[in-house]
């Protein structure tokens, strides 16, 4: 699990230094891993595995794995204010999306889409605090630089 959220932590800071620009952090997915919200650290229960990595008493870091163990789910109190605030998505192990709350408004604002769990392809930005993503910034081959507003 320590490994698990080391990893998790360094693809965090690595995507703050590759320059995505992102600031801040907050938000959390149901149990089935759908938009049904948990924002309250406490309400992470099975079959999510729950950890207090500050030792504050309440849980900061959830995931949930798949039968084989693969992480399916991840989610982090990061700025510790007891609710969860950045969401990750796995797929056959292999991370493929991490979404933020980053001005703690209950929305997601921030979507970074990762291709081979490293590579970041696409950030989306809600700028309007609308819930609709209105910028979009692609990275990769052809796509180098492209930018939606």
């Amino acid at each position: 699990m320590k490994h698990q959220r080391s990893v998790m932590r360094s693809c965090l800071v690595g995507l703050l230094v590759a320059g995505v620009g992102l600031t801040g952090v907050g938000y959390a997915y149901g149990q089935d891993g759908n938009s049904s919200r948990i924002w309250n650290v406490q309400e992470y229960d099975d079959p999510w595995e729950v950890e207090d990595t500050n030792d504050d008493g309440n849980p900061d870091y959830a995931v949930m794995t798949d039968d084989s163990e693969r992480l399916e789910l991840a989610a982090m109190d990061y700025s510790g204010d007891g609710r969860m605030d950045n969401f990750y998505f796995y797929e056959d192990g292999v991370l493929t999306r991490h979404e933020l709350d980053t001005n703690h408004d209950g929305r997601i604002d921030v979507r970074i889409h990762l291709e081979e769990g490293t590579h970041v392809r696409v950030v989306e930005r809600d700028t309007t605090g609308d819930g609709e993503f209105d910028q979009s910034r692609e990275y990769g081959d052809e796509q180098a630089g492209a930018s939606q507003e």
